[in-house]
């Protein structure tokens, strides 16, 4: 069979299955279909279908909230990662998107009130890949209000978390973020240093964003 083939026999098949499907498999596969082509609108009314099909669902309303991020809708996005931590206020997915969206929408101190709850559910549960996230998201709040010192602490625990844990892609992140922080104090020559060490790891792992963002913040 060739590759036209294929396609008609997997889009035959998916649709013999969507005709068995149940409401909400039928609005989950449309969501993740839509969500993979980029159709933002499409997806978002596709879980919205979602959360009314099952409304006690944390991990629905995540998934809805995600997408109005996406579509640059924030204040929507907002609203709906609040409803998933009124459904489950432990949720540190949720907690670490508000305080996202809350720098994204320049209230960095709100944000870091929910980085930090974050960062205590990650400590809990031992999640550690989870607490070096929330540490890089209280870095970028620090650093929206200038508080370079501070900013720089949380991202170099986040870096030694992930040095740790080999998670090299967040390794060259948190180089470069450091690195920014180094060049707004005034530190060029470590600013330089860091973001070749972020070059370096990016080359590497064949990352080519990382490669382009840390040429960039060589300037």
């Amino acid at each position: 069979l060739g590759y036209g083939d294929k396609a008609k026999l997997a889009a035959e098949k998916a649709a013999e299955m969507a005709r068995h499907a149940s409401p909400y498999e039928v609005a989950r596969i449309r969501a993740v279909r839509t969500r993979l082509a980029q159709d933002l609108d499409a997806a978002a009314k596709a879980y919205a279908e979602i959360c009314a099909l099952i409304p006690n669902s944390p991990d629905a309303y995540f998934d809805l909230a995600g997408v109005q991020e996406k579509k640059g809708d924030l204040t929507r996005a907002l609203v709906t990662f609040r409803k998933v931590l009124a459904l489950d206020p432990k949720h540190p997915g949720a907690h670490y998107a508000v305080g996202r969206v809350l720098v994204k929408t320049g209230d960095p101190a709100g944000g870091i009130e929910e980085f930090n709850a974050a960062l205590d559910l990650h400590r809990a549960s031992g999640n550690e890949q989870g607490a070096a996230t929330a540490l890089n998201g209280l870095g970028m709040a620090y650093e929206y209000l200038s508080q370079y010192n501070e900013a720089a602490r949380n991202f170099e625990q986040s870096l030694a978390i992930r040095e740790r844990i080999g998670n090299r892609r967040g390794v060259c992140d948190s180089l470069r973020n450091l690195s920014l922080i180094r060049l707004s104090q005034g530190q060029y020559d470590g600013a330089s240093r860091l973001a070749q060490r972020s070059i370096d790891v990016a080359r590497e792992i064949g990352y080519s964003a990382g490669i382009a963002a840390g040429y960039s913040s060589l300037g």
